[in-house]
């Protein structure tokens, strides 16, 4: 089991539940047979979702490359001044590496109500992906 699977994976929520309204941080754990999503918000603390395979509704994962835009100016910057005018364009484009990020549409039943619970895209998503699948 890797680290994650032990600690939990720490994710941004965006919203849809409706009584959590607010993004905020939170980590989700698989137990047993169930994900478990603690909220991390002052307001939500001690918060938990409970999900089990029944709930799941729908699940599916997108991905898309995304660049950043501090990360190219920081290369551009840096280039041009270690390498003048041509250390822009090799800089920027250094910078300019794309990161895969992954997107997953989670809709569970949620006190009765189908309901999309939203996560900020990221990195980790596609590994929170596959243990939602084996709930399913």
């Amino acid at each position: 089991m890797n680290i994650q699977g032990l600690f939990g994976y720490r994710l941004q929520y965006e919203g849809g539940l409706p009584d959590i309204t607010n993004p905020c941080k939170v980590i989700v754990r698989f137990k047993d047979d169930q994900a478990i999503i603690t909220f991390l918000d002052i307001r939500y603390l001690g918060k938990k979702v409970l999900i089990k395979p029944q709930d799941i509704v729908e699940l599916s994962e997108d991905s898309e490359h995304v660049r950043s835009a501090g990360r190219i100016a920081g290369g551009v910057l840096t280039g041009g001044c270690l390498l003048g005018p041509l250390g822009w364009l090799l800089g920027g484009a250094l910078g300019a590496k794309r990161k895969r990020v992954h997107d997953i549409k989670l809709i569970v039943i949620y006190k009765g109500e189908p309901t999309r619970i939203y996560f900020t895209p990221s990195v980790d998503a596609l590994a929170l992906y596959h243990q939602f699948k084996r709930l399913k």
